[in-house]
């Protein structure tokens, strides 16, 4: 017998992957989010070092305001949430709540075996001052 492991709903993958945001704000702050990760889980972000604790440790320090294009007044949303088989999608923003041109989009995968997340991605993109589209960006 292999190491067969229990499918949950994708139902029940967008609640764990929403979870995240919540986890990760303060009072708690980032490191509370280890919770849905597998001990083996691996990020994609190439600022941070290998394992979700660098991480989450990168992403205490942005809320403490280390990130200069970082709006001092964020209000943070989930946009759109998709799910298929074993990976969930959520698209953010992060942004000025007095210039809503200001702040950063993103969106984040989040790959499953059974409820751990074990492989996550964060894909960010910074908003620019001044946009030659005018559109807000998604």
């Amino acid at each position: 017998m292999g190491n067969k492991i229990a499918t949950i709903s994708i139902e029940r993958e967008k609640e764990i992957a929403l979870s995240f945001f919540s986890l990760i704000a303060p009072p708690e702050g980032p490191m509370a989010a280890l919770r849905i990760f597998d001990p083996k889980c691996r990020h994609h972000n190439p600022y941070c070092a290998p394992g979700m604790k660098a991480l989450l440790k990168s992403m205490a320090e942005v809320q403490r305001g280390s990130d200069p294009d970082m709006p001092s007044d964020a209000v943070f949303r989930v946009k759109h949430v998709a799910a298929e088989r074993d990976m969930v999608a959520i698209h953010t923003t992060l942004q000025s709540r007095s210039n809503q041109t200001e702040g950063f989009r993103q969106v984040h995968l989040f790959r499953f075996e059974g409820e751990k997340v074990i492989e996550y991605w964060d894909v960010t993109q910074v908003v620019p001052k001044k946009a030659k589209y005018p559109k807000n960006m998604f």
